[in-house]
């Protein structure tokens, strides 16, 4: 059995765009008509200053 994580090639690039901010967090909300993820939550500490646009990068990992 092994433990390494092997990369299976499915990937996928989504844009978000700042909505708001709430105590801790800014809230990104994802830039489509037909959302994967919807909105996502991200801690305010991780920027230096806040981003208006984020893009990422969603992979299939398999075990």
């Amino acid at each position: 059995m092994s433990t390494e994580t092997e990369v299976i090639e499915m990937k996928s690039s989504l844009a978000f765009e700042y909505e708001r901010a709430t105590k801790n967090k800014y809230r990104f909300r994802e830039a489509s008509d037909e959302p994967v993820m919807g909105t996502i939550y991200i801690s305010k500490d991780h920027f230096e200053d806040r981003p208006d646009k984020l893009e990422v990068t969603l992979r299939v990992l398999d075990q």
